[in-house]
This record gives structure tokens, C-alpha cells and sequence, in this order.
């Protein structure tokens, strides 16, 4: 298995035969696609809609006000003109309108899928956004809408094609991710305006997308960049919401000629005889009529006049355009970056959205955590297929919310508050089904819950009902689940009321713990309705893909064996100098005056100078011939933030797990730095909002950002991951493709961070990183910083189309406030690098807990200091009966039909990234879970709708200008794949 490959396993697959039978067999696809003209310009009418599923209408709405209509409107044109053709892209909607549909017009839609008519394209669940998912949750609802076309269309179902016209900017993990699923190319619409007329100019909008070095031409794409966006060229619209001329025979000729000049012109932009037109737009289509009426005229009357303009156009899809472009055997210029940032005009940069609606962002990064558990306990506990459609609820719910105005933040608050209801509802119908599948795997084990589970959602701001309500009467019994397939040592923070707990492990065993006071910011946040003022923290050992139980009790002190450790806190006066935290791993120095960070100090003794503080950009207004800071656009009114403060006030608390330093920059900024024992990393934990807008320098609005400044010598060098998947070197002030001509040094230089961003001092061999715990806006606007961007709030509309500003009103409608945590570490390059690869795993995979409560009798506690363990009560359970190695990932455990099960293992160190890491590692199936034993597994491509090896051989070919990876080194080669063949031996 070569270095980054997404390594996709179905077991025993098998897809329904369809219902419907007809007397011939139709063809779809490229079989379906009209013959060109080598000699005239051909051009491709396709006819589309592109629908959003959410933004500044709910998901709800635009359903039955729009896309009912639409769809009806076209199945029926469709099949009464079989000339026609139309694509169709956003497989939740499809889906949902399917289902309300009878047999007669499903016979007739199935009818114009298998002739090709009507063709899907791309196929996800939403079109998703580029900048701000983690790959992970793009590949599930990709795969979720593959595998409903595959069910219901079979071969003809599959599409071919990716389609990101909407979205803001474009990753290469995308296209990485559409090459492994065997995509034959990816069309887009949006890419920077100077990047788009470099291309044109130099007729490489087509061009091989490079788009991962480690997995080589597998990962190759060819990829177009559309003439228009995905609109209709000027002056030919013909929707119900279009004012074009229509075409009748008065003035067929004279539009013909028009259209004829445009594409001519359009034409001189690209490298072939072969032209594609866009017909459509957001909710276009609800009378297609209108539309393919206009157009058969436009057509008849430009094919009138083929002989003496050379002009052949015709009714065509995304999939015969590149069939063509394949057919033309010419040779294609490489892309190896990515498409970020995107300016749509001068200093106009769609940087904001990294960040917008943090709250959001978090809530989507929480409910995929719970997806992944609940599908893998699902398998785990063999839950039938009524479980499974549970899970489903949060599976469509997180495909909608990846929609490239949903995870943004870009929505209506209206909307952006549906999209939480559906996370919401999907989160509850998943915890049923972990529910369920503890109770199931403690019942095979013998042991009987007695009480409910219940689940701890509002733990980001210290809140518990479970925890919060431990007597001396009634103990509480965790039950932690490690979705991780390898061991994993947790710290568990649990908010409590009083004193006197006391934590034990499966064995019985009282394992430490410390009372850790809550910083003051935490306890007046206006959604807490809890009355603790501590956290109870210990450390936990989770065994890999499994859990284990802890029980909690309150008890007097003079029974406890191993009393909690009260933190002792010590407020920052008595510092005059410097105040110091540290546990023998690291130490955090902050200024005793200021009470800013100032530096660190490593374990191998090395001192490293670095500052951290808040910072604030204030926002532009409605400036002449530029945009406001909006939901997309960031554009601050100076070249540089200033501080929100030149010191906090402090306080230090110590213990035997963790220190902490309690930080107050202002009313509104607060902050905890805070060391564990036993890890390397540095966690800040901060606090930000409401942000102020009642002053008239507020004008604006305010976007808030935290900050590292180090001495390195970076030069200009930063670098992010790719969707938390690849990492992209970034240059400030720099694009690799063209010269970037630009005013804003701010905007410009932002770039979206979902897993992690760091800065190298390579003389110094050391790395500072920093992972955040959301995508969010990052950037280094000078040698040797960091900056990400926490939280924003704005009194403007950037005028891209949502049409009301960014200002969160929070629960209290005085403002959101958003709390969140970065993790940061500096170390020499190396360690530093398997450091952030493993600790993003466990980020982005969180341990689940699962809370039931034993009444116990006072008088037993009062007669023992030890606990009597009892299997009855809890116990440790392994998914897995051996360990995989460090370097391989189980990215997806995931029921299906009959029996199957859907499994992807990940190598999720890059090429050469590590000399001992990136080296591909073999991984026998047969007996490697637990619960279940492997009889029988097929290779599917990355969305599991086709094996493997048909997807690779059927996939087209495009041949490069040159290869810019001829003589890169790899150290994968050496090793065949022979993972499947394990599984026979």
C-alpha cells in the first residue's frame, strides 16, 4: 500500500438488481454522448441546476418551493424530447423527491437515466465546500450519495465527473479524493480572477491536476475551469426569472450570429475545437420548457449555418465535453498547488469564510465524531438494519451541513440555526444507536445495565448533568469509547459540584485524580445553566477501538485510599518577574508583569522565546471599489492587527496532572494555558465574546485572531494542511503559478486550516505547530508568526448574495461568545511532524462518554476503603485483536446490507515525510476484529459504488506536458501491494 492511499475494503459486496426491465438496452455515458465535428467548432449546450442546500432559504424550503418543481419540470421534458439532456448534481434532494414519487414516474426516470439523458453528475450528498471539512467527512457524504445512485441506477447511476462550481476555492485533497474514487476529470468555477486570465491568455484552463505527490498518477485529475463560472453567457437566459431576448423565427438568425461570436471568442481561450456552454444557475429549471424551447431554436438555427461559420453545437454533458478533450490524444499542462485564496475581483478576498460561525464549524467537527463512533460500535455490536437507518439521520445531516454554505458559515442565522437542528436530531438518533450497541456488547459479556446511558453533548462549556449530580448515594459509572484503532491516553474532564470524588478504573484500582477550579470566563458564559465551579480531571488508558468503565463516586476523605488533589492557586501579584507552569516535559514562562507568554522551555533544556496574544483586525466598511468584511470576504481597514491588550491579569494553579495559567485580557477575552503531565504539547484554551460593536470605531466590526511570535527565521515560509490531509508549503505574498498583483497583504495571505499550520527555523531545526480544534483562517504575515483566526463579528454584508451581516446573536442576543482550544507544540522538525500526524487522529476522533448511574448504599462505603470490583457493573472490551501498526489509521468502520461491512485503512503519513513512518506497512484482515471474522473482501474505489480494478481500468488517460515528478525519490515503490492477498493466506 503506497504512502497516503486511501486503502477501501467491501466485503462481499453485491448491488440490488434493479426492478425495472426494458425490451432494448439503452446506453449511457460516453456511449450516449453526440458525435463532433473534427473540423468545426463543437459546442456543448449543458442544461443544469445548481441547488444549494441551504443559505439564505432552509434546506426545507428550498425543497418544496424550488426543487419539486424543478425536477418535475425536466423529468417531463425530458421524456417526451429524447434529444434532450440535462445533469443534475446534489443527491439529497434527487433522493427525497424520489421517494415521494410512484412507479410510473420512476420507470420513466430510471428510462432517461439508462439512455443518458438524464446523467448525475459529481453525485455527493450536497456539492461541499473545499476549505473548511476534514477529507474524511467529504468521503462520507460522497460515498453516501454514490452509494444511493448505485442502489436505485445501477451502472448508469455512476457518475463520472466532479462538479465544484460553486464553492470558494478549491484543495487538492479534493481532487485526490475524486481521483481515488475514479473520476475521469473535475470541472470548476470559481478560481482566482488573476489566475483565470493568466490561463486564458495562455489557453491552459485544462490542464493534469497533480494533486498528490505520494500517491503519484493515481492521484493524477484532469481538470477544466469552466468559461463562465456555471452561468449562462449574457444575453441567452431564458429561466423564469430571466428578462433575455427569446428566440423566435423573426430573430433566430441574428441570435445565432451573436451566440456564434461568443463562443468563437470563448473558444480562443481554450486548446481545442470543443467549447462548453453552461445553461443554468442556483434553482434554474422550474420551467424547462422556457428553457429548451429557446435553446432547440438558438441550435437550429446555428447548425443552419454550419457551412459557412464552422459552428456545430449540440445538447451535451460535463462527461462528453471530456470525453472529447480525451479524444483530441493532445498533450496538458500540470497543476501542482491548490486554489487558494480566491479573489473574484482587486483586492476582493473570499478569506473570511475560514472562519465564519465558529460555533457552527465546532458542531460539525463534534457530530462526526459521534458518526464514526456510532457506525463502528454499530458493526462491533452487530446491529440490524433498523439501526442503521438511525444512523443515517446524522449521516444525511452532516452531507447537508458540508454544503459549501453550510460549514462556512455563510448562511442566513435562520438557516445556520436549522442546520443545528439537524445536527441536533441526528446526534440524538446515533446515541441510541451507541446506546443500544453497549448495552448489547455488555449483555455478551454478562453484564446487565441497570440505568439509562445518557451522553454529555455540552461539555465545551463545562456542563454535565450526569457528572454534576454524584451523591455519596448514587456512583456513576463512564464508560469511555475509543473510536481510535490504536491505544489512546486521555485526560477526562468532567464538571463536578463539591468535593470528596474519588475515580476508578475497570480493576478497581483508584487511579489519580485533581479538582481543578473552572477559569471565572467559563462560569458566566449565558448557555451554562450549571452550578460547578470544578472540573474533575484524570487520566485515562483507552484500549484501541473499544472502551473501558471508570466508576465516580463522592465519598468522606478519610475513606478515600488516594485522595483528590486540590489545585493550589496562586494569583499572579507574588510574581514579579516571570511565572513558570511545567510537567518535566515542557514549561510555559509567562511575564510576571504583563502576564503575556514569553517563552518555553523544551525538554532537551533548549529556551525558546515566544509570545502569544489576542489580536483584533478591524474591519473595513463599504470602502469605494472594495468589499466589507463579510461572511466570505475578509477585509481589514489597516495592514496589520493591532492588540486587544498589553496585559492580562493572572493566576497560577498547580496540581499533580495538570497547571494551568488563568489568563484576562479584557472583559470579553480570557484564556487558559495549560500543561498535562506526561505530553509535550501546550493546550490554550480561550474564550472570546461577545465582541464589542457598541462604539463608533466598531463601525465595522471586529475579527478576532490569537497570535505566536517566535525569533525564527522562516523567509517567508509557512505552511497548512489540505482538508487535514496533505500539507501545502505557502509563501507569503507569493502564488507558484503567477504574479499576484494585490494591495491587501492581509487577506491575501490567509489560507484555511482544518488540522493543522506550522512554521520551520530549519538552522535552528525547530517547528512550531499549532492545531486547532475547527477550520479556521491562518496565516504568517512575518518571519517567525503564527496567527489564526478565532472568532469575528460584522455589521456589514459583503454583498456576495446572502444579504445580512455576520452578527451572531448568541443565547442571550448580546453577541456569540465561542470557546475553543489550540494545541501547540515546538520541537525539532522531525519529532514534531509524527507529533502533529498521530495527534490529529485522536483530535479529530475523540473518545466517547457514556454516563449510567448504581445506587450504593452509604454504609458499604463507610466499611471498605477499596472498591469491590464486580463484572456486573463495568468492564474493558477490544475491538480488535491486535494492534495496527502506528502508521495506518481506521478511517471507516461502517455497516452496510447483508452482512457487509465497509472498511478503509489509511496511511496517513505522506512520502518521504518520515524516514521510518512513511515506509507502507502490511495488514492481515482475517482475524483482525474481535467480533467478527472476515470471509471474504473486495478493493472498491473510494466512494465503495465499483471495484477497484474496474474503476482504475476504465478510467481515461490524459498524457502531460512533462512530469514534474520524474525524479522524485520515492521509497514506497519497493513494495508491492498484497494487503488483499493477506487475507487468503
Amino acid at each position: 500500500m503506497k504512502t497516503s492511499l486511501l486503502l477501501l475494503l467491501l466485503f462481499s459486496l453485491r448491488f440490488a438488481s434493479n426492478e425495472y426491465i426494458y425490451p432494448r438496452k439503452p446506453e449511457c455515458g460516453y456511449k450516449s454522448c453526440p458525435a463532433i465535428n473534427p473540423n468545426q467548432l463543437n459546442v456543448h449546450i449543458v442544461c443544469h441546476t445548481h441547488l444549494d442546500t441551504g443559505w439564505v432559504e432552509t434546506y426545507d424550503d428550498y425543497y418544496f418551493r424550488y426543487v419539486r418543481d424543478i425536477i418535475d419540470s425536466v423529468v417531463k421534458n425530458l421524456y417526451e424530447f429524447p434529444n434532450r439532456k440535462f445533469i443534475f448534481v446534489e443527491t439529497s434532494f434527487f433522493s427525497r423527491w424520489w421517494n415521494e414519487q410512484n412507479d410510473v414516474t420512476k420507470n420513466r426516470v430510471y428510462w432517461l437515466v439508462q439512455t443518458g439523458q438524464l446523467e448525475f453528475i459529481s453525485g455527493g450528498w450536497a456539492m461541499n465546500d473545499e476549505a473548511t471539512p476534514r477529507y474524511q467527512s467529504i468521503i462520507d457524504q460522497m460515498t453516501y450519495g454514490h452509494r444511493w445512485l448505485n442502489k436505485v441506477f445501477g451502472e448508469c447511476g455512476k457518475p463520472k465527473i466532479g462538479w465544484q462550481i460553486d464553492p470558494f476555492g478549491h484543495s487538492r485533497e479534493m481532487a485526490s479524493i475524486f481521483a481515488q474514487i475514479g473520476f475521469d476529470g473535475l470541472f470548476l468555477g470559481r478560481i482566482d480572477y488573476q489566475d483565470k486570465y493568466l490561463r486564458e491568455s495562455t489557453k491552459t484552463m485544462e490542464f493534469i491536476w497533480k494533486s498528490s505527490p505520494s500517491l503519484g498518477k493515481k492521484a493524477d485529475l484532469f481538470t477544466g475551469i469552466l468559461p463562465n463560472v456555471y452561468w449562462p453567457p449574457s444575453g441567452f437566459c431564458y429561466d423564469v426569472n430571466c428578462f433575455d431576448e427569446q428566440i423566435y423565427d423573426y430573430n433566430a438568425d441574428r441570435k445565432a450570429k451573436d451566440f456564434i461570436k461568443l463562443v468563437r471568442e470563448q473558444a480562443q481561450k481554450y486548446g481545442t475545437n470543443n467549447t462548453i456552454i453552461t445553461m443554468g444557475m442556483d434553482f434554474y429549471y422550474r420551467d424547462a420548457n422556457k428553457w429548451y424551447t429557446n435553446l432547440d431554436r438558438l441550435m437550429a438555427a446555428v447548425n443552419k449555418l454550419q457551412h459557412e461559420e464552422g459552428v456545430n453545437v449540440f445538447y451535451s454533458t460535463p462527461s462528453c465535453y471530456l470525453k472529447s478533450l480525451h479524444d483530441s490524444r493532445r498533450q496538458w499542462p500540470v497543476k501542482l498547488d491548490d486554489f487558494f485564496p480566491y479573489a473574484d475581483k482587486f483586492n476582493s478576498y473570499w478569506t473570511g469564510y475560514f472562519t465564519s460561525r465558529p460555533a457552527l464549524k465546532l458542531n460539525v467537527e463534534y457530530s462526526n465524531n459521534v458518526l464514526q463512533a456510532a457506525k463502528q460500535l454499530c458493526v462491533l455490536a452487530n446491529l440490524g438494519d433498523m439501526y442503521v437507518q438511525k444512523i443515517n439521520k446524522l449521516t444525511e445531516a452532516m452531507g447537508i451541513l458540508l454544503h459549501h454554505d453550510g460549514i462556512t458559515g455563510t448562511s442566513k442565522q435562520a438557516v445556520a440555526e436549522d442546520f443545528s437542528r439537524m445536527l441536533s436530531n441526528g446526534v440524538s438518533s446515533a446515541e441510541e444507536v451507541m446506546s443500544e450497541a453497549l448495552s448489547r456488547i455488555w449483555l455478551n459479556e454478562g453484564i446487565i445495565a441497570t440505568s439509562p446511558i445518557q451522553f454529555c453533548n455540552e461539555l465545551n462549556i463545562s456542563q454535565c448533568l450526569s457528572s454534576e449530580t454524584i451523591t455519596y448515594n448514587s456512583d456513576v459509572i463512564l464508560t469511555i469509547y475509543n473510536p481510535v484503532a490504536h491505544m489512546v491516553k486521555s485526560y477526562v474532564r468532567l464538571p463536578v459540584i463539591g468535593s470528596g470524588f474519588r475515580v476508578r478504573d475497570a480493576s478497581g484500582a483508584i487511579i489519580a485524580s485533581q479538582m481543578v477550579p473552572n477559569h471565572f470566563s467559563l462560569l458566566r458564559l449565558p448557555e451554562r445553566a450549571s452550578k460547578s465551579h470544578s472540573t474533575l480531571l484524570f487520566r485515562a488508558m483507552l484500549p484501541p477501538l473499544g472502551f473501558t468503565s471508570f466508576v465516580i463516586d463522592k465519598v468522606d476523605s478519610g475513606v478515600i485510599a488516594q485522595p483528590n488533589q486540590m489545585s493550589q492557586v496562586y494569583e499572579s501579584p507574588q510574581f514579579y518577574e516571570e511565572a513558570t507552569i511545567s510537567n518535566g516535559r515542557v514549561s510555559v514562562h509567562v511575564d510576571g508583569q504583563l502576564g503575556l507568554l514569553k517563552s518555553i522551555t523544551l525538554k532537551d533544556g533548549r529556551k525558546v522565546d515566544i509570545s502569544q496574544n489576542f489580536y483584533i483586525y478591524q474591519s473595513a466598511g463599504k470602502l469605494a471599489g472594495e468589499k466589507p468584511s463579510g461572511a466570505y470576504a475578509f477585509n481589514p481597514s489597516d495592514f496589520d492587527a493591532h492588540p486587544a491588550t498589553q496585559s492580562a491579569t493572572f493566576k497560577v494553579l498547580r496540581g499533580p496532572l495538570v497547571e494551568e495559567i488563568h489568563q484576562q485580557f479584557s472583559p470579553w477575552i480570557s484564556q487558559t494555558i495549560r500543561v498535562y503531565q506526561h505530553v509535550d504539547y501546550i493546550e490554550f484554551d480561550w474564550i472570546v465574546g461577545p465582541i464589542p460593536i457598541d462604539s463608533w470605531s466598531y463601525s465595522a466590526g471586529q475579527e478576532i485572531i490569537s497570535r505566536f511570535i517566535t525569533s525564527f527565521n522562516t523567509n517567508g515560509t509557512f505552511f497548512t494542511d489540505s482538508n487535514g490531509r496533505e500539507t501545502l508549503r505557502r509563501i507569503r505574498n507569493q502564488r507558484p503559478t503567477w504574479n499576484l498583483d494585490t494591495t491587501e497583504t492581509v487577506a491575501s495571505n490567509y489560507y484555511p486550516v482544518t488540522s493543522w499550520m506550522f512554521i520551520r527555523d530549519y538552522k535552528k531545526d525547530l517547528q512550531l505547530t499549532v492545531i486547532p480544534d475547527r477550520a479556521q483562517g491562518g496565516t504568517s504575515l512575518n518571519d517567525g508568526q503564527v496567527e489564526l483566526m478565532v472568532h469575528r463579528r460584522l455589521l456589514h454584508d459583503d454583498g456576495f448574495g446572502v444579504e445580512e451581516a455576520l452578527n451572531e446573536p448568541g443565547v442571550d442576543r448580546k453577541g456569540l461568545i465561542v470557546r475553543g482550544k489550540h494545541r501547540v507544540f515546538v520541537n525539532d522538525i522531525q519529532e514534531s511532524i509524527r507529533q502533529m500526524r498521530i495527534m490529529s487522529k485522536t483530535l479529530t476522533n475523540r473518545p466517547i462518554f457514556a454516563f449510567r448511574r448504581r445506587p450504593v448504599s452509604p454504609r458499604h462505603k463507610a466499611r471498605s476503603t477499596m472498591y469491590s470490583h464486580s463484572t456486573n457493573d463495568y468492564s474493558t472490551y477490544v475491538g480488535l485483536n491486535r494492534k495496527l501498526p502506528a502508521n495506518i489509521h481506521l478511517l471507516t468502520l461502517e455497516p452496510l446490507e447483508e452482512n457487509r461491512v465497509l472498511l478503509r485503512l489509511e496511511h496517513f503519513f505522506e512520502i518521504n515525510e518520515d524516514l521510518k513512518y512513511s515506509r507502507p506497512r502490511r495488514v492481515s484482515l482475517r482475524d483482525l476484529f474481535t467480533p467478527f471474522r472476515i470471509t471474504e473482501a473486495y478493493e472498491m474505489n473510494l466512494s465503495a459504488n465499483e471495484e477497484k480494478k474496474y474503476s482504475d481500468y476504465k478510467r481515461f488517460k490524459f498524457v502531460e506536458q512533462f512530469d514534474p515528478y520524474l525524479n522524485y525519490t520515492n521509497v514506497l515503490d519497493e513494495i508491492d501491494n498484497e494487503d488483499l492477498e493477506l487475507i487468503n493466506n
